[in-house]
Order: C-alpha cells, then structure tokens, then sequence
C-alpha cells in the first residue's frame, strides 16, 4: 500500500508551521520598512529580499505539500496541498501547476541561500574596512538583478522540465506502477541528468554546504580582525551581537544540508518500504524549518526589531490598579 501513516504527519505538519512562518515574515517586513535605523538600510535591503523569499517559499508550501521519491534518474513528487483543489477537468495541467510550485520552493530557499552569501560577504567588508566607503546603490542593483537572473535561469529550467503526462507516467510506471491510475495528483522529472536539469539539482545539494563554509570563512576573517583591534565595550558588544546573528542564520543552511543527508540515506541504504515513505514525507520538512530561521534571528538579534517587536506585543490590553478598582485600560492610554 503506497499511502502511510507519515504522510498525514507531513500534511499537517505543513499546513500548520507554513502559515506560522508565512506570518513571522510578515511581521518581519512591516518592522522592516518602519523601523529600520538610516544607518542600516543596507543590511535591512538585504533581510527583506530574503524575507520575501521565504513567505513565496510559505505560501508554495501550502500549496504543494509534497511528498518526494527520488527514482533514479526520475523525480517524482506526490502533491497534497492546496494545489489539488483546482484544474478538476484538466488532470495534466493541475499537475504541471503543482510542479510550478514545488519549482517555486526550490527557488526560493536557492535564493534565500545566495543572498544569505551576499550578506555574509558584505558584513565581513563593513566590519573588516570600517573606513572604506561602500556605495549602497551598487548593494541594490547587485540585489535586483541576481533576483530578476535566479528567477530567469529557474524559470527557463522547469520549462525544460515539463513532459506530456503519457511520459511522465511511462516513466512511473518502471518503479511505482500502484500510482498511475489512483486519485493522487504527482508529476515526475524525468531525466534529472539532462543538460537543462543538471545544474538546477547540484546547485540544489551543494548551496547549503557553500554557505556554511561562506560563513565559517567570513567569521574567522572578523575575529581575526577583532583580536587586532581594541575596541570600547559598546562596539564590542555590537561585534558580538553581529557574530551571534552569523551563528545563528547559518542553522537555516544546516537545515537544508539535512535534505542531502537523506538523500544518501534514502539513495544507498537499505530500507524497508516504511522507512521509505518516512524519508520520502520528510525529505523536504527542513525547508520549512528554514524559512522560520530568518524572522526569529533578525527580530531576536536586531535590537530596533527587537524593541519594535516587543511593543507590537505589548500593545493588548493590560490589568492596571487605579485608585483601587481593577480596571482594564490599553497600554497606549494614559492615565491622567
């Protein structure tokens, strides 16, 4: 029997924790664009556009909810999102819909990886060549047009990708006869090794291990720079905090390695057919974590994020004495 008992776990588990990240990074854009400090609108360009990414990540989470088989040389992933509930009277155009978003999820945590590099490299040159001017304009343009190129270069791939879905399930029915023919709604690339397909999937594997030794890199480099330098307790504790934000954001990239792990585990590993189905329901489960890692880091760390955040909170109503009885009074009110 092709259905198990994880892929509930893994429907719920996305259609619970992706609205809750798509949220997170909601509130992290509006903190964003109202309370960054002039000083740092640079570094806030750069957490936006991830931001933004990882909520087009959320919402093609819901949309997907994806279990993945790899098949060798064939992908095929099994949709159980929001996804399914359109394109009823054309099955083929449904499933290339849901293909469109699982490519959109790639791309996202893709780009969230790249412009997390580009972070790294910058705040090691801010902090290394205090006195070097850095022209913001050319941060922004380098910004935009990777973004308009990532998205380009992708795009162009899934293109490639799509077969009639007579191929795709000739292609099935070598290894997972039992789908053709069910209610699930899957697709299936089916030549990973193809020129236009080859460097989407290595890219793919290799870019959360790039970034961890980016960021393994750039911290050395800071430190090596701060042992050099005395500073006052202030700016110390400033480094310090910029530091833990390199830790901390690079949990996302660990996340993503997890999804190699598995993949080994998955691909050369004996398993029974139960194990299988839990490797192929929580194959992608780390990019959800991932998306999270940004807005709670940057709110946590950021100091005016941190402040705005909190106020944001704070502001339900709240149990105050006055003159005696009890009353119920909004923190922004005053009390004259």
């Amino acid at each position: 029997m092709f259905v198990h008992w994880s892929d509930y776990v893994g429907l719920y588990w996305d259609l619970v924790f992706n609205p809750i990240t798509l949220i997170a990074n909601l509130l992290l854009i509006a903190i964003i664009l109202k309370h960054t400090p002039e000083s740092t609108r640079t570094y806030a360009a750069i957490i936006l556009l991830m931001s933004i990414s990882d909520c087009v990540g959320a919402i093609s989470g819901v949309m997907t909810v994806s279990r993945v088989v790899p098949m060798d040389p064939e992908l095929l992933i099994i949709y159980r999102g929001a996804c399914i509930l359109f394109f009823d009277d054309d099955l083929e155009f449904k499933a290339q819909a849901c293909q469109l978003w699982y490519t959109i999820i790639v791309e996202s945590y893709m780009l969230n990886h790249i412009v997390l590099i580009l972070s790294y490299i910058y705040r090691a040159l801010i902090i290394t060549r205090p006195f070097k001017i850095f022209e913001e304009k050319w941060v922004y343009v380098i910004l935009c047009v990777y973004t308009l190129a990532h998205y380009s270069y992708f795009g162009w791939v899934h293109y490639m990708a799509m077969r009639p879905m007579s191929v795709v399930d000739e292609a099935i029915m070598k290894i997972r006869p039992e789908i053709i023919g069910s209610n699930m709604t899957y697709y299936a690339i089916t030549d990973r090794s193809a020129p236009s397909q080859i460097v989407f999937y290595i890219t793919s594997y290799l870019t959360p291990w790039v970034v961890i030794l980016v960021a393994v890199i750039c911290r050395w480099k800071i430190d090596r720079y701060l042992d050099q330098i005395v500073f006052s307790t202030s700016v110390r504790e400033l480094q310090k905090s910029i530091g833990n934000i390199f830790y901390a954001q690079t949990i996302g990239p660990i996340l993503l390695a997890l999804i190699s792990i598995f993949y080994v585990i998955y691909t050369f590993i004996g398993l029974t057919d139960g194990s299988r189905a839990v490797f192929e329901n929580i194959m992608a489960k780390p990019l959800g974590l991932m998306y999270i890692v940004n807005p709670i880091t940057t709110i946590y760390f950021v100091t005016p994020y941190r402040k705005a955040f909190l106020k944001y909170i704070r502001k339900g109503p709240v149990v105050i004495l006055v003159n005696g009885p009890v009353s119920v009074l909004n923190t922004n009110s005053r009390t004259i």
